[in-house]
């Protein structure tokens, strides 16, 4: 609208510029020359191309105007201005002070600032598995005999006597190798168009089943399909906690444990422990209010009693497991986590869809429950 103003107050100095020279020229020859006659002619288009202009702006700014709720454009504002209709009357130039309250953008007008990739969600430290016994099978069941109770009688005997006899009894253990797996459905679309989130919904399924056999390592029944857990059965996965006094310090507890593990024969490795738990270790004050464990503002790992910590929100809070976990129990794999796409599953051929399983096939092996003394705190 400002060029065509512009153009407009040109033209009517053009106008008034040829009306002097052809009242001139008329005066001295009677008649309109050649040159005046191609200029009027050049004006007279010029003339029609600006009405022709100004119609079809006029036409589209009477278009009808919605509520008065509706959402007005910068070009809406414009032309329903007073500024504007002015400029329409007079041929002035036209000026609007545009307000934030008149102007909004939209999806339209706004083009979104997309950020690739994916936001994941909360993915917890998966450490269970890295403090046991890692093997493998290729069988559905694994089997070990297990030594049940040795008795030593061993002594020094006097020559011509009858030498002590020593007792050992064995038991038969068979572990089940257990299937942990989930799937969900994606269109075909999304598999062929967007390969990205496809790998991100196969890590994410890949981590459910991680995630599901971490929690299983600790809390499995070992009933139906679930494996045996370290916490599931004492005397046959770990040792009950005795050796501590009921409400005292969790340190204190922990330092039991480590004593009841090494009266067995054992030298524990590792401390496994809620996070709750561990909050409660390291703010335990002594009586002249220092922190029992460490200095906050030191950067150490997490430890106590030189040994380290394995926090994970897989241990319940109140129950800790203490062992020499390098030979008490151990994750057997007959199948690592594996990840797989299906078209010809259900009805994904009529929907289009396709499916995506996610499983692993594993077993446990407590050698030497023994070794591990854990149970609720006291």
């Amino acid at each position: 609208m400002t060029e065509l103003s512009s153009q407009v107050e040109s033209l009517t100095k053009d106008v008034g510029e040829f009306i002097n020279k052809t009242n001139e020229e008329v005066s001295a020859h009677g008649k309109m020359g050649v040159k005046n006659q191609e200029a009027l002619k050049s004006l007279t288009d010029k003339i029609e191309a600006h009405t022709e202009t100004l119609a079809d702006l006029e036409q589209k700014f009477a278009a009808p105007k919605a509520t008065a709720n509706r959402i007005l454009t910068l070009g809406d504002a414009f032309a329903e201005s007073d500024a504007f209709a002015s400029f329409k009357n007079s041929g002035s130039r036209a000026r609007l002070d545009i307000q934030n309250n008149t102007t909004v953008g939209s999806d339209v007008t706004v083009a979104p600032d997309r950020r690739g990739g994916i936001v994941p969600g909360a993915s917890r430290a998966l450490r269970v598995a890295d403090v046991l016994l890692a093997e493998n099978t290729s069988s559905n069941a694994v089997e070990y005999t297990r030594e049940l109770v040795w008795t030593d009688n061993a002594a020094e005997t006097n020559e011509n006597s009858a030498k002590p006899e020593s007792a050992i009894t064995f038991e038969l253990i068979n572990s089940p190798v257990k299937t942990i797996a989930h799937w969900l459905k994606v269109s075909k679309q999304v598999a062929d168009d967007s390969p990205l989130l496809v790998s991100y919904i196969n890590g994410r399924l890949a981590y459910g089943v991680e995630h599901r056999c971490d929690s299983q390592l600790i809390n499995g029944s070992g009933t139906g399909s679930n494996l045996l857990g370290m916490l599931a059965t004492a005397g046959t996965t770990y040792t009950t906690f005795t050796r501590g006094t009921v409400g005292a310090p969790l340190t204190e507890q922990i330092r039991g444990a480590i004593t009841q593990v090494q009266v067995a024969d054992y030298n524990p490795t590792a401390v496994i422990m809620n996070p709750e738990d561990v909050e409660s270790i390291d703010l335990e004050e002594t009586t002249d209010a220092e922190f029992r464990a460490a200095n906050p503002r030191m950067s150490i790992p997490n430890q106590v009693w030189g040994l380290p910590i394995v926090v994970t929100n897989a241990m319940p809070q109140g129950s800790f497991l203490i062992g020499a976990f390098d030979m008490a129990t151990a994750v057997i794999s007959r199948q690592g986590t594996v990840v797989e796409m299906f078209e010809q599953d259900d009805t994904n051929v009529q929907s289009n869809l396709i499916t995506l399983r996610a499983e692993q096939r594993k077993a446990i092996a407590h050698y030497r429950p023994l070794s591990v003394v854990g149970g609720a705190f006291l």
